[in-house]
């Protein structure tokens, strides 16, 4: 396991004083795993699709076979880049996603070229929800996502438009380290 230092991460960020309490990597395997499970299934399927259109398209006298294997192939070609492309995109993703609590606030740092931070005070937290997914246990890779709430970004229900900005996604053990994170949520309001 990564040996990280959340507060020199999030450091540009952080108030004079705050104290990053915890924080969170993203469980690799299972952000490239996702991400390669639907590369792997969405060619599948294209290629289902291609072989489908060859099978079932008349052949013209006009048009070679080997034209239409190279408009095949050239499909196929152009899925192959863009699943490469989004593998890459997928590992930089990785590289800049850490998740943080702090003495007073939930922090998230993403990107995928750039670094963006979001914030949400603990003040305006109204509820946090973990989900475990078919992927998080199809990977047997004991993840979830925890997805926090305010009145400005509620937690909607899954599949609906929107969505919470706030979600610390592909973490390990999610059930206890939303304890966790539930306890310093409260300490945090407390001490206030």
């Amino acid at each position: 396991m990564e040996n990280i230092d959340y507060q020199k991460v999030f450091t540009p960020i952080l108030d004079e004083g705050e104290r990053v309490l915890g924080g969170f990597k993203p469980n690799r395997k299972r952000l490239i795993g996702g991400c390669l499970f639907w590369c792997i299934g969405g060619l599948l399927f294209y290629g289902g699709f291609i072989a489908v259109w060859l099978a079932t398209t008349p052949s013209d006298p006009e048009v070679s076979e080997f034209i239409r294997f190279l408009v095949a192939g050239i499909a196929a070609g152009l899925y192959v880049v863009f699943a490469v492309v989004m593998i890459v995109v997928f590992a930089l993703l990785y590289k800049h996603s850490f998740y943080a609590y702090t003495d007073k606030r939930i922090l998230i740092r993403t990107g995928i070229i750039g670094v963006d931070y979001r914030t949400l005070d603990y003040d305006f937290l109204a509820a946090m929800d973990v989900k475990v997914g078919f992927l998080d246990k199809l990977l047997r890779t004991n993840t979830g996502s925890i997805t926090f709430g305010s009145a400005s970004s509620p937690i909607v229900a899954s599949g609906a438009q929107g969505g919470s900005p706030f979600v610390f996604s592909c973490i390990d053990d999610p059930y206890n380290n939303l304890k966790i994170i539930k306890k310093a949520v409260n300490e945090g309001k407390d001490g206030r």
